[in-house]
């Protein structure tokens, strides 16, 4: 069952283009090296257009936390 439906006041998301990923996925551990390189939290932030250092291309994402 998805609680989606029942968040109150409706939010105007296009649910279908959220995605979980694992922490152990690379651009998960990629994200993970850019904090600690630059010392700083993603968690909160938007990136949208970015190269990361393990060559991965990220083109619009929401980072709701790193851990």
């Amino acid at each position: 069952m998805t609680v989606f439906p029942h968040v109150e006041p409706e939010l105007k998301i296009d649910w279908t283009g959220l995605v979980a990923v694992s922490p152990n996925h690379k651009l998960i551990k990629a994200l993970r090296e850019l904090q600690k390189e630059y010392n700083f939290n993603l968690s909160g932030r938007r990136m949208t257009n970015n190269l990361l250092s393990n060559r991965m291309w990220v083109d619009d994402a929401y980072i709701y936390q790193i851990v």
